[in-house]
């Protein structure tokens, strides 16, 4: 008995979707998602001498270099700088999984 070309061709398009829809009923793939576990945080460089970096209600003055580093944790925070009683920049940011946001006060 011969096999006819067309039927060939039919048990090979029947026995490759079988391998293709068996080869899906293995384990799908993992993933993971890793989280840093350091903490966010925030930093302000150049700002005026003397200023305080405040953020969540929490006041930080700035070094001798104008520069304050403050960690916060994940999600929104509104930052202001003060200086003179007056606040000389405002600025919300979003931080999550160990982010670091430097906001640079150079004029």
């Amino acid at each position: 008995m011969t096999i006819q070309p067309k039927s060939r061709l039919l048990r090979w398009a029947f026995a490759f979707a079988t391998l293709t829809a068996l080869s899906a009923c293995g384990m799908s793939p993992r993933h993971d998602l890793v989280r840093g576990t350091k903490a966010s945080a925030v930093e302000v460089i150049d700002a005026p001498k003397g200023a305080l970096v405040v953020i969540d209600e929490k006041a930080v003055p700035v070094d001798s270099k104008g520069r304050a580093l403050i960690s916060v944790q994940d999600g929104w925070h509104d930052v202001d700088v003060m200086s003179g009683g007056d606040v000389v920049h405002h600025q919300r940011v979003f931080l999550q999984d160990g982010s670091h946001k430097i906001i640079d006060l150079v004029p």
